[in-house]
């Protein structure tokens, strides 16, 4: 708690302006992924489900962000590719379709939780049945 005004919000922000906008350049190693094979994911869900939603909210998205909602559901690595050896291969089932606050909910801090631990959260909090 702050000791300005008894709760978690500062009485003042430390900081309300910043110089941004540099170009800069930066080198990243990355992991490969193969959109492709998230494309054959998505398809199989509406294939075996008839739409796509998020496998841990149970949100349809176009039903909340209309037609492009569907779009911004994510694919999950239910193992993560940090774990992967080079050269390991993903199967479609080994994605999870989830919506980007459910996704930034299972990343949010190590370590990380599972789609089905979000789900179960969700329900403890009454949001799902």
């Amino acid at each position: 708690k702050s000791p300005k005004t008894g709760t978690g919000i500062p009485a003042k922000p430390s900081k309300t302006e910043g110089k941004e906008g540099r170009l800069l350049t930066r080198w990243h190693a990355y992991r490969e992924r193969d959109r492709t094979l998230v494309k054959s994911a998505k398809a199989a869900v509406k294939r075996k489900h008839g739409h796509l939603f998020c496998e841990a909210c149970e949100v349809d998205p176009k039903t909340v962000d209309g037609p492009r909602g569907e779009d911004r559901l994510q694919a999950h690595h239910r193992t993560p590719i940090e774990e992967m050896i080079p050269g390991s291969t993903t199967k479609a089932e080994d994605l999870a379709m989830v919506c980007p606050t459910c996704h930034d909910i299972i990343h949010a801090k190590r370590p990380w939780i599972s789609v089905e631990d979000v789900r179960d959260l969700l329900k403890a909090s009454g949001v799902l049945s």
